[in-house]
């Protein structure tokens, strides 16, 4: 029992710890401002690249990159995830950059959401009432948004669909999420490495021609990658679903906040009202998740209680 209550104490620090990191990481992307994102985004991939190598190689765990690699399917798998995961990061530095950070926050907001959409559309996975309810509701609200404020939130989408998508093709890899992570990032290298010879040679990448402090910040870029997914790597081994599927609001919760009390994005009427019927939806969304586990629950218990028999 003393065993359990650990494992499940340091999987909440994990799963704290990861979130939390991604809900203040918009934070570091702004301090990398003066770079444009697609530098961002290829300085990100190449750094990260080599600091999960170096640690797979620390952990004795390259023979499952080298499997992975040499596994034709889950390779295939995993070159599809690596083009929606760099859209996903593409996007999400896009978003800090240009000041659009609460939108952002919405995509994640949206995600479980739209992660129930592609499951019924794709998998044929039905759905309830109350979850049909909330995806009006989220409807309702991006509806909100493209008419009153006259401006389409591709960002909080893109952000949303990508990044289910990616999900459901690292299910179908049924790959380790480090060595997964790794494998995507070391095929995106190459590439980015390319990019950025062409940037150098052009005499246009910042990297190494604006100040060391800005550099080092661009190489911190892999640790910013990497360590919150390594946490979150080890959150799912030690907690229940349905604590990883609340921890996941903190993330955009904390960028939210962050958006509109220290970046001063305008929190505007339309945004108000379109937000107040996603939050509503996810509210819905939640609620019923919660019953579902209830009642699922329910009958293990009746049974405990069946099985003591009352003394005449």
């Amino acid at each position: 029992m003393g065993g359990s209550n650990n494992s499940a104490r340091s999987g909440l620090a994990y799963g704290l710890a990861a979130y939390g990191i991604w809900g203040v990481v918009p934070v570091y992307f702004k301090w990398l401002s003066a770079v444009p994102a697609s530098e961002v985004v290829a300085q990100r991939i190449v750094w990260s690249a080599i600091l999960l190598f170096l640690t797979l190689a620390i952990l004795g765990r390259l023979k499952e990159l080298a499997a992975c690699f040499r596994h034709a399917r889950s390779l295939k798998l995993l070159m599809l995830s690596t083009t929606f995961i760099s859209a996903n990061w593409y996007v999400f530095i896009y978003s800090v950059l240009t000041n659009q950070i609460m939108q952002g926050s919405l995509g994640y907001f949206i995600l479980p959401l739209v992660n129930v959409a592609i499951g019924t559309i794709f998998f044929r996975e039905r759905m309830g009432r109350s979850q049909w309810l909330a995806l009006m509701f989220a409807a309702g609200g991006v509806l909100v948004l493209t008419v009153w404020d006259g401006k389409f939130p591709w960002i909080a989408l893109t952000l949303a669909f990508s990044f289910s998508i990616y999900g459901v093709l690292r299910k179908q890899a049924a790959v380790d999420s480090i060595v997964g992570l790794t494998v995507e990032t070391m095929l995106l290298a190459p590439i980015c490495l390319i990019f950025l010879i062409l940037l150098a040679t052009e005499k246009q990448m910042i990297f190494g021609n604006k100040d060391r402090g800005l550099d080092a910040l661009i190489v911190f870029g892999g640790v910013v990658t990497s360590v919150p997914l390594i946490c979150f790597a080890q959150a799912v081994t030690r907690l229940r679903i349905v604590t990883i599927g609340f921890l996941q609001y903190i993330s955009p919760s904390l960028a939210f906040t962050i958006a509109v009390l220290y970046y001063g994005e305008d929190f505007k009427p339309a945004y108000q009202l379109g937000y107040g019927l996603i939050w509503c939806g996810l509210l819905i969304f939640v609620l019923d998740a919660v019953w579902r586990l209830r009642k699922q629950t329910a009958p293990v218990e009746e049974r405990k209680e069946a099985e003591v028999v009352p003394l005449d």
